[in-house]
């Protein structure tokens, strides 16, 4: 299985600015390293993936303290498949900002793809922990919140992923990616977390809810 969505993901997020520590911590990213960011993830967008793998180095050059192109460029490598590439350069980005969960849950699902299972629990319990750590912000509430059941269903199951998302859904009841991450763990949708690569997350580019319904909550 070649994941293929994390490209429209990244090219939402990279635009929206809204993806990972930069939403949350003080580094300010140097302009030319945003730009190349931005033009790479254009390239990503359109399959012209080499190129984009070229910009992302550009960015990661102009400015190796921010992180973005460097899960951005983890993206792309997990779309080609190049899953240990991809755990590599994820190295890097928590080697810049240890305190980065969503690299952490990036490389566990990199790893997970590799056959590489215990590592990526491993990278599964940092990127929870570190989640759980986060300090409560309303504009990244969301975002913190769904990411958590990701993590959750991942390294625990569907079980504590399920009441995680219930919890969700009593705070943004109409919200409906958080509807649709239900539906993806109540129908055992591994491999929808899986193909991605990157947190899913409430910013541009996120996906509505997937099916006419919701499965069962009976089952176990």
């Amino acid at each position: 299985m070649g994941p293929i969505s994390p490209i429209i993901v990244v090219l939402a997020l990279c635009v929206a600015g809204c993806y990972g520590p930069e939403r949350s911590r003080e580094h300010v990213p140097k302009t030319q390293a945003i730009e190349c960011a931005r033009q790479a993830t254009i390239e990503a967008e359109a399959g012209n993936l080499d190129e984009a793998l070229r910009l992302f180095d550009d960015a990661i050059a102009a400015d190796p303290k921010y992180t973005l192109p460097y899960k951005s460029k983890a993206a792309v490598l997990g779309t080609l498949q190049r899953y240990e590439d991809a755990v590599e350069t994820l190295m890097q980005a928590i080697k810049h900002d240890p305190h980065d969960a969503d690299a952490y849950l990036a490389q566990g699902i990199f790893l997970e793809l590799a056959d590489r299972k215990a590592e990526a629990r491993v990278c599964y319990a940092t990127a929870l922990d570190k989640y759980e750590a986060m300090p409560e912000r309303p504009e990244t509430d969301l975002d913190r919140r769904l990411a958590r059941v990701q993590v959750l269903y991942l390294l625990r199951g569907r079980t504590e992923a399920l009441k995680a998302i219930n919890e969700v859904l009593e705070k943004y009841p109409e919200n409906e990616l958080a509807r649709a991450h239900k539906y993806r763990i109540l129908a055992d949708q591994r491999d929808a977390y899986l193909s991605r690569g990157l947190p899913i997350q409430s910013g541009a580019g996120a996906s509505p809810g997937e099916g006419p319904s919701v499965p069962s909550e009976s089952r176990d």
